[in-house]
C-alpha cells in the first residue's frame, strides 16, 4: 500500500484533499450497473440538458457523506428509499423489466488525502454507503464497515458534512437573497457556530432556573417560617403574659392573705391585751382577798390578845376556856361556812359544772376524733397522692430522660442532617460553581486558544513579512550599488564611447544571466515554499495534538513512535528510510483510543497524522532471515524498544532486513524479502522497485523552512532588473546616436540611485518598526501560551474537583435517607404526648396535693393547737371539778360530825365560860365587836373570791379565743408560703377588685396557652437564621450564573462580530469582482445584535442601494452567490460543489463568476453543475451528461487533451 501511495503522490502534485472518483450503482438515474466519474483538482464543470441527471451527481456526493433527508436528496415519494433506481419511472428503451430492478443502491466516493485533512493515514480515502430497499444503511471507510456517527466525526475534522456550505444546491442563491434580515442573521450564526454558545447559555439558564426555583422555595420557607415565628411570638407573649398574671394573682392573693393575717394579729393583740388586763384584775382581787385574810388574822390576833388580857385579868381558866371557845366557835363557824360552800359547790358542780364539762369534753373528744380521722384520711390521701406523684415524677423523669436522649439524638441527627444538607448545599453550590468555572474555563480556553492561533498566524505572517522586507532591502541595496556602479560607468563612458559601449554590452549580458538565474530561483523557491509550508503546518498540528494527548486528554495514549522506538546511530538512516512518516505516528492502546485521538484532532484542527492502535498489531511477527555474508539482520531486532511494543515494531519493521551494501540488498530482495542498506537504500521484495533519498529530501525541506525568501520580492526584483536591461540597451543606442542622450541617461541614473536609496531607507525604517512589532507580538504570543497552559491546568483541576464532588453526593443523600428513615420525630411526638398527659396529671396531683396539704395543715393545726388543747384544758377543768366535787362531798360527809363535836365542845366550853362570864361580863361587848369585824371581813373575802372565780372564767375564754386566732394566723402563713412569700405584704383597699379582674383575664389567657412556645420559638428562630444564610448563598450562586450567562453572551457577540466583519469584507470584495458594483452587510441593531437582523445592501451601477428583498431576480441571484461564497471563507473546505448557482445570472455576471471560481479553484477543488458555456470554457475538466433510455451517461472533456470516453457501468 505504501508503494501505491507513493505512486499516487508522484502522479499528482496537488497537495490538498479533493474528490478523485465517484462510483454509483442503482442510485437514481445511474441505472442498475456501476458507473464511475473520475475527477481532478481544479475547476470541474458538469453540464447537460435538463432532466439528464447531472444534479444526481451532487445528490450522490451528499448521499455518500451521510445525508438522510429525502427532501435534500430529491428522493421519489418523499422516502429515502426513493433514491434507488426504479426502471418503471423511466422509458422502456433499454428493455429493463421490473424483475431487474435493483433492491439497493451503492455510492462510493474516493478522496485524495495527501495533506491528511481527513484524519486517516492513507493518501486515498474511500467512503462507501449502501442503502437497501428495507431502509437499512451500511457505511464503509476504506473497505471496513463503520457507523454513520463515526464516519461523520472523521469527515467533520476535514470540514465535510451534509449541511456544510461547501455543497450549494439549486436555487440556494435566490433563497439566500430572499431571506428576511432575521433569517440572514441566523444562517450566519449557523456558519460561525453560535449554537455552542446558545447551548452553554441554555445550560446556564437551566441552572439559573433551578437556582431560581431553589431561591423561590427558600423564600417560601422563609415566609412560612416568618409567619410561624409571628404566631409563636404571639404565643410566647401569651405565655409571658400568663406567667406575669400568675405572679400578679399570687401577689394579690398574698396581699389579701397578709391583710387577713394582720387583722387576726390585731385581734390576737387586742385579746392578749384583754387577757393581760384580766390577769391584772385577778391578781388585784387575789391581793384584796389576801388583804382581807390578813386583816382577819390581825383582828383575831387582837381578839386573842384582848381575851388574854381579860384572862390575865379574870383568871387563866376563864381565858383558856374563852380561847378554846373562840377557837371552837371559829372552827365551827368556818366549818359551817365551808359546809355551806361545799354543799353549794356540790350542787353547782354536780348539777351544772361537771355535767357541762363532761358534755364539753365528750363534744371535744368527738371533735378531736373526727378531726383526727380527717387528718388521718387526709394523710392517707396525701400519702397515696404523693406515691402517685412520685410515680408520675419517676415516669416523667424517665420520659424526660428518654425525651432528652431522643431530643439529643434528634438534635444530633438534625445537626448531622443539617450539616449533611449544608454539606450537600455546599457541594451543590461548589459543583455549580465548578461547573460554571469549567464552562467559563472552556470558554476562556477556547477563546484564548483562538487568540493564540490568531497570534501564531500573525507572528508567522509578520515573520514572513520581515523576511520579505529584509530580502527587499538586500535586493534594493544591491540594485543601488549596481546603479551607482553603472552611473560611474556612464561617467567614464562619456569620455570613451567605445569603452563605454563594451562595458554596457558586458553589463547587459551579465544582467540577462542574472535575470535568467533569478527566474529559475523563483520557480524553485516557489515550489520549495509550497512543500515546506505544507510540512510545517503538519508539524505544528501534530505538536498541538501531542501536547493534548500527553496532558491526559486521551485515555490509552502511549506516545509517539519516535518516543517509544529508538534507533542506534549506525542504523538511523536505514530505520528512517523504512519507517519514514510512521516515526511521528501516535501509538494508542485500542480502537477506542484511536477514535478519541481522531476527535481530539478534529477539535484541534489537525489534519495530517498517523494513529496505530496497539491492540491491532500485537500479533505481528518478524521475518526469519538467514545470517549470510553482508546481512546484518532484521531491522526489528536492531531497534531499541520496550518488549510490550514488539508487535508494533514487527508490524512496521519486521519484514525488512538490514544489509551492508547495495549488492547484498538486491540479492536479498530477489529472494522475496524487503531489504535496506545502512545508507538508507530500500529494495522492495522481488527486486521490483528501489528507492533512496526521499527521507533526506524531507529533512532538507524541514531544515530549509527558516531560509525561505519571499518569492514575490524576487519576482519584483527580477522585473526591475529586466527593465534595467532594457534601459541599458536604450542607453547603448542613445550613446551611439548622440552623447547627449547618454548624459540624459546619466541624469536618470542619478534619479534612480536616489530613488533606490530613498526606497531602501524607507524599507529599512519599516523593517525596524516591523521588528519592534514582531518582538512585541512574540512576547504576546509567549504570554498567551502561558495563559493557555494555566487555563488548561485550571480546567483539569476543576474537572477533577467536579468528579470528587459528584462522588461525594450519593453517600450524603444516602445518609439523609437513613436519618429520615428512623422517624425519630414521630417517636418524640409520642413521648411529648405521653409527657404532656403525665404532666397534666402531675399538675393536677400537685394542685390536689397542695389543696389537701393545706386542708391537712389546717385540720392538723386545728387538732393539735385548738381541739386537743381545748380537750386537755376541758379535761383538766373536769378533773379539777371532779376533784373539787369529791373533796367537797367528802368534806360535806365528814363536816356535820365535826360540827356536832365542835357544837358539843362549844356548849361545854360555853357552860364553863358562862360560869366564868359572870366574872367578866364587862368584856363581852368588846368580844362581840371583834366577832362582828371578823364576820364582815369574811363576807368581803368571800365576795372577792367569787369575783376571782368569775374573772378566771373570763380569762380562760379569752385564752381559747386567742388560740383559735393564732391557729388561723398559722394557716394563713402556710398559704402565704405556698404562694411563694415568707413575709407579710402591705395590704391596700382595691386588692380584691383587682384580683377579681386579673383572675378573669387569667381564665381568658390560660384557655389557649402553649407552654412550649418559648422553646419552639427559639428552635424556629435558629432554623430561620440558617435558612436566611442559605438564602444568601443561593443569591450568590444565582448571581454567579447570571455573570456566566453575560460572559457567554459577550463572547458569543465577539465571535459573531469577528466572523461578521470577515464575511462583510469578503462579500464586498466578491460582489465587486462579479458586478463591479457595491454591496455590504448592515446590522439592524448594532447594540442588540441578536435581536435584530442583517441587511444585505447592494448597488448596481448608478442605481441606488437596495436591500436584497427589493432587488430583481438576477440581482438577487448574484447577491446571494456573493454572500454564499463570502460565508464559505469563514470555514475553508477541501472541495466546493455548486449546483446551477448561475441559473439566474446574466451573461456578464456568469462570466465574472466563472472567472472568479476558476481563480478560487487554485486553492480548493470546485465542481460546478451548469448550463453556461462560459463555465465550460474556463474549466480544467468538463463532464457532459445525457440520458439514454432513462439512464444517465457521462462524457468527459479536458481542454489540454480532447479525449472523449463514454462510460456506462
Amino acid at each position: 500500500m505504501r508503494s501505491k501511495q507513493s505512486g499516487l503522490k508522484s502522479e499528482n502534485t496537488w497537495s490538498m484533499t479533493f474528490i478523485r472518483r465517484l462510483e454509483m450503482r442503482g442510485f437514481k438515474s445511474s441505472g442498475s450497473r456501476p458507473v464511475a466519474v473520475n475527477m481532478e483538482p481544479g475547476f470541474t464543470v458538469i453540464t447537460g440538458p435538463n432532466g439528464s441527471g447531472k444534479s444526481n451527481i451532487a445528490d450522490a456526493i451528499l448521499f455518500a457523506i451521510g445525508e438522510n433527508s429525502p427532501k435534500q436528496l430529491r428522493a421519489a415519494n418523499g422516502k429515502l428509499s426513493g433514491v434507488i433506481y426504479d426502471p418503471k419511472k423511466e422509458d422502456g428503451e433499454t428493455g429493463t423489466t421490473a424483475a431487474e430492478r435493483p433492491n439497493s443502491c451503492r455510492v462510493t466516493l474516493q478522496l485524495v488525502n495527501i495533506d491528511r485533512a481527513i484524519p486517516v493515514d492513507n493518501d486515498l480515502v474511500t467512503i462507501t454507503r449502501e442503502l437497501k430497499e428495507t431502509g437499512e444503511n451500511v457505511y464503509f471507510l476504506n473497505g471496513k464497515k463503520t457507523t454513520r456517527t463515526a464516519l461523520g466525526e472523521i469527515l467533520d475534522l476535514a470540514g465535510l458534512s451534509p449541511g456544510g456550505l461547501n455543497i450549494v444546491p439549486q436555487g440556494a442563491a435566490t433563497k439566500v437573497a430572499d431571506l428576511t434580515p432575521e433569517e440572514k442573521r441566523r444562517i450566519i450564526e449557523d456558519v460561525v457556530g453560535i449554537a455552542k454558545f446558545d447551548e452553554k447559555k441554555s445550560e446556564a439558564q437551566r441552572q439559573l432556573s433551578q437556582a431560581d426555583q431553589r431561591l423561590e422555595v427558600a423564600l417560601a420557607r422563609i415566609g412560612e417560617m416568618k409567619s410561624t415565628l409571628g404566631s409563636l411570638d404571639l404565643q410566647r407573649n401569651d405565655l409571658i403574659r400568663n406567667n406575669l398574671l400568675e405572679n400578679q394573682i399570687n401577689w394579690l392573693r398574698a396581699v389579701e392573705t397578709s391583710g387577713k393575717i394582720m387583722e387576726q394579729k390585731g385581734k390576737v393583740a387586742s385579746l392578749k391585751s384583754q387577757e393581760g388586763e384580766m390577769g391584772v384584775r385577778v391578781q388585784e382581787l387575789s391581793d384584796r382577798r389576801q388583804e382581807f385574810e390578813n386583816r382577819m388574822s390581825q383582828v383575831e390576833d387582837e381578839r386573842t390578845r384582848f381575851i388574854v388580857d381579860v384572862v390575865q385579868g379574870g383568871g387563866a381558866s376563864h381565858v383558856d376556856l374563852q380561847f378554846q371557845l373562840a377557837q371552837v366557835d371559829n372552827e365551827l363557824q368556818t366549818l359551817q361556812g365551808d359546809l355551806q360552800d361545799a354543799e353549794a359547790n356540790l350542787q353547782s358542780l354536780g348539777d351544772e359544772t361537771i355535767p357541762s364539762l363532761k358534755q364539753i369534753v365528750g363534744t371535744k373528744e368527738k371533735e378531736v376524733s373526727a378531726s383526727s380521722s380527717t387528718v388521718n384520711r387526709l394523710a392517707a390521701d396525701l400519702t397515696k397522692l404523693d406515691e402517685r406523684r412520685k410515680d408520675l415524677v419517676f415516669w416523667l423523669e424517665e420520659i424526660a430522660g428518654a425525651e432528652a436522649v431522643l431530643r439529643q439524638t434528634i438534635d444530633g441527627g438534625a445537626k448531622q442532617k443539617g450539616r449533611v444538607e449544608l454539606k450537600i448545599s455546599e457541594i451543590s453550590q461548589k459543583l455549580n460553581v465548578t461547573e460554571l468555572a469549567i464552562n467559563a474555563a472552556n470558554a476562556n480556553l477556547s477563546a484564548e486558544k483562538k487568540r493564540l492561533e490568531e497570534l501564531r498566524l500573525r507572528v508567522n505572517g509578520y515573520s514572513e513579512v520581515l523576511s520579505r522586507l529584509e530580502a527587499n532591502t538586500k535586493q534594493l541595496f544591491e540594485l543601488f550599488e549596481g546603479s551607482t556602479q553603472e552611473l560611474n560607468h556612464v561617467d567614464q563612458d562619456l569620455s570613451a564611447y567605445e569603452e563605454k559601449r563594451a562595458l554596457l554590452l558586458g553589463s547587459i549580458e551579465q544582467a540577462s544571466r542574472t535575470l535568467d538565474k533569478a527566474s529559475r530561483e523563483v520557480s524553485k523557491e516557489e515550489a520549495f515554499r509550497e512543500v515546506s509550508e505544507s510540512v510545517a503546518g503538519e508539524r505544528t498540528e501534530q505538536s498541538k495534538l501531542q501536547e493534548f494527548c500527553e496532558g491526559g486528554g486521551v485515555a490509552g495514549y502511549l506516545g509517539r513512535l519516535n518516543q517509544l522506538v529508538q534507533s542506534p546511530q549506525s542504523y538511523s538512516k536505514a530505520s528512517s528510510a523504512v519507517l519514514g512518516r510512521w516515526m511521528t505516528s501516535f501509538v494508542v492502546k485500542d480502537l477506542r483510543s484511536m477514535t478519541a485521538v481522531i476527535k481530539a484532532a478534529r477539535a484541534l484542527k489537525a489534519r495530517a497524522f498517523g494513529v496505530i492502535p496497539l491492540s491491532e498489531v500485537e500479533g505481528s511477527a518478524a521475518v526469519e532471515a538467514g545470517r549470510s555474508a553482508g546481512v546484518v539482520g532484521p531491522l526489528s531486532e536492531l531497534l531499541k524498544y520496550d518488549e510490550k511494543y514488539a508487535g508494533l515494531v514487527n508490524f512496521l519493521a519486521g519484514d525488512v532486513v538490514v544489509v551492508e551494501n547495495e549488492a547484498v540488498g538486491y540479492l536479498v530482495s530477489s529472494e522475496g524479502v524487503k531489504a535496506v542498506t545502512l545508507s538508507g537504500e530500500v529494495f522492495e521484495p522481488g527486486g521490483k522497485a528501489f528507492s533512496h533519498g526521499f527521507q533526506d529530501i524531507v529533512l532538507g525541506i524541514l531544515q530549509g523552512l527558516e531560509d525561505i525568501e519571499g518569492v514575490s520580492e524576487i519576482e519584483e526584483a527580477a522585473l526591475s532588473l529586466k527593465k534595467a536591461i532594457q534601459k541599458r540597451k536604450g542607453e547603448l543606442e542613445a550613446i551611439e546616436s548622440d552623447s547627449r542622450s547618454l548624459m540624459k541617461e546619466r541624469i536618470k541614473k542619478i534619479a534612480t540611485v536616489a530613488s533606490l536609496k530613498a526606497e531602501a531607507d524607507t524599507i529599512t525604517r519599516i523593517s525596524g518598526r516591523y521588528k519592534s512589532i514582531f518582538k512585541s507580538m512574540t512576547q504576546d504570543y509567549d504570554r498567551e501560551v502561558r495563559t493557555v497552559e494555566r487555563l488548561s491546568a485550571k480546567l483539569a483541576t476543576n474537572v477533577g474537583r467536579r468528579e470528587g464532588l459528584q462522588k461525594a453526593l450519593p453517600s450524603l443523600h444516602a445518609l439523609i435517607q437513613n436519618i429520615e428513615a428512623l422517624h425519630l420525630q414521630e417517636h418524640l411526638q409520642e413521648l411529648e404526648t405521653s409527657r404532656k398527659s403525665l404532666d397534666d396529671e402531675a399538675n393536677y396531683l400537685r394542685s390536689r396535693i397542695a389543696e389537701l396539704n393545706l386542708s391537712y395543715t389546717r385540720e392538723r393545726a386545728n387538732l393539735e393547737n385548738v381541739l386537743q388543747r381545748n380537750l386537755e384544758e376541758n379535761q383538766l377543768d373536769l378533773d379539777s371539778a371532779l376533784d373539787d366535787y369529791n373533796q367537797a362531798k367528802e368534806f360535806a360527809r365528814d363536816a356535820p360530825k365535826r360540827i356536832r363535836e365542835l357544837a358539843e365542845t362549844k356548849e361545854a366550853l360555853a357552860g364553863q365560860i358562862e360560869k366564868l362570864k359572870q366574872s367578866a361580863r364587862q368584856s363581852q361587848p368588846v368580844l362581840d365587836e371583834f366577832e362582828n369585824k371578823i364576820r364582815r371581813l369574811k363576807e368581803e373575802r368571800d365576795a372577792v373570791g367569787r369575783s376571782i372565780s368569775n374573772a378566771e372564767k373570763e380569762l380562760f375564754s379569752l385564752r381559747a379565743t386567742i388560740a383559735s386566732a393564732e391557729e388561723k394566723i398559722e394557716e394563713a402563713l402556710g398559704s402565704l408560703r405556698i404562694l411563694g412569700y415568707n413575709g407579710l405584704l402591705e395590704a391596700f383597699d382595691a386588692s380584691e377588685s383587682l384580683l377579681s379582674e386579673l383572675e378573669k383575664e387569667y381564665e381568658t389567657v390560660v384557655s389557649s396557652l402553649n407552654r412550649g412556645a418559648e422553646k419552639q420559638y427559639g428552635e424556629m428562630y435558629q432554623n430561620y437564621k440558617s435558612l436566611s444564610v442559605r438564602h444568601n448563598e443561593l443569591e450568590k450562586e444565582r448571581n454567579s450564573i447570571v455573570g456566566f450567562i453575560k460572559s457567554v453572551e459577550a463572547e458569543k457577540k465577539t465571535v459573531f462580530m469577528a466572523a461578521f466583519a470577515k464575511i462583510r469584507e469578503e462579500f464586498g470584495f466578491i460582489f465587486k469582482r462579479l458586478t463591479d458594483g457595491e454591496a455590504w452587510l448592515e446590522l439592524e441593531d448594532e447594540e442588540e445584535v441578536f435581536s435584530g437582523g442583517i441587511l444585505l445592501m447592494a448597488r448596481f451601477g448608478l442605481k441606488p442601494a437596495w436591500e436584497s428583498l427589493s432587488l430583481s431576480g438576477g440581482e438577487k441571484a448574484v447577491s446571494g452567490v456573493a454572500l454564499i461564497i463570502a460565508m464559505q471563507s469563514v470555514q475553508p473546505h477541501p472541495f466546493y460543489l455548486f449546483d446551477e448557482i448561475d441559473s439566474h445570472l446574466d451573461a456578464i455576471n456568469s462570466a465574472n463568476l466563472a472567472q472568479f471560481l476558476k481563480e478560487r479553484s487554485r486553492a480548493a477543488q470546485i465542481v460546478t453543475i451548469t448550463l453556461r458555456d462560459v463555465f465550460i470554457a474556463r474549466s480544467d475538466m468538463t463532464y457532459g451528461v445525457y440520458s439514454a433510455g432513462g439512464i444517465s451517461r457521462y462524457v468527459h472533456y479536458k481542454p489540454a487533451a480532447a479525449e472523449v470516453s463514454v462510460k456506462r457501468g
